[in-house]
């Protein structure tokens, strides 16, 4: 298990200052989230591309994950335009976003590009929005499959994929395609009342990354490790039980003023997974 954290929990900050910080707390690899402050996927070119990585590789770290499931990357209505919007140009304009992240992925070095569904359009059946998402997920497969990539999509609570049984749905009408996986975020599972244990187990072989953040209340709100009502020791041994080698990356986009501290923090509770894995 690689032990990461998302570049979205350092928002303010460059990349430099969070790939020298997270290396010398001991994780293995950073997750890239497109912040304006850091890079973007508008204008990213070969040049930025290099960039990055030689600061990751220099600081001994990998690029687990390019993620592109902000809400405001397109927009400033959350997570809009998406790939179920009503408007086949605005479903253009988010699959050319998401081909951009696959080419800046292979670009990077990282085999792993993580998105999101968007919400169900008001008036959309959703017959229509699950045909629309399928094709829209279909071209994106189709373009990282040229360049190597893997794409996985994070169910979350208020969008159309926001449970394991919609991305079932998803993963079988797209014909069960093997470079699409699942991109579980514990704390999702946490606000929606799913046994994250049995979603661990029962999807092992499509289980491709794993966001880290508690929740308190059943709220969908990122909460530090112990600060909510997440069984991170139950996730913890499910997750060693399956063998599981992907990234475990932190997501606490809200902390970006106590990064240092909390990535600290994070690190000792991730450590725990790490021991459990290796007694497995």
């Amino acid at each position: 298990m690689k032990l990461a954290y998302n570049s979205n929990g350092w928002r303010g900050r460059s990349l430099e200052v969070a790939v020298e910080t997270l290396a010398r707390l001991g994780y293995d690899a950073i997750e890239l989230s497109p912040q304006r402050d850091q890079f973007g996927l508008e204008t990213w070119s070969q040049a930025e591309a290099e960039r990055i990585s030689t600061i990751v590789s220099n600081a001994g770290l990998q690029v687990c994950n390019l993620h592109v499931g902000a809400s405001n990357l397109l927009g400033t209505a959350p997570h809009e335009p998406s790939l179920i919007s009503l408007s086949a140009g605005d479903r253009a304009g988010r699959l050319d976003l998401n081909r951009r992240a696959i080419d800046f992925a292979a670009a990077l070095g990282t085999d792993l590009v993580c998105f999101t569904s968007g919400p169900l359009p008001t008036r959309a059946s959703a017959g229509d929005s699950w045909q629309r998402l399928a094709d829209g997920v279909m071209a994106c497969l189709a373009h990282a499959a040229a360049h190597g990539i893997r794409i996985a999509i994070e169910p979350e609570p208020e969008l159309f994929v926001r449970s394991g049984f919609d991305f079932l749905e998803l993963y079988r009408r797209l014909g069960c395609p093997s470079g699409f996986g699942l991109n579980l975020d514990i704390g999702h599972a946490q606000v929606i009342y799913e046994d994250t244990t049995a979603i661990i187990r029962e999807f092992a072989p499509l289980l491709w990354h794993v966001h880290v953040e508690d929740i308190g209340g059943r709220m969908h709100k990122h909460l530090i490790p112990g600060q909510g009502q997440v069984d991170f020791h139950g996730i913890g041994k499910a997750l060693a039980a399956i063998g599981y080698s992907g990234a475990a990356s932190v997501e606490l986009m809200d902390h970006s003023d106590q990064a240092e501290d909390v990535a600290r923090h994070c690190m000792a509770v991730l450590q725990t997974w790490r021991r459990s894995a290796r007694a497995a």
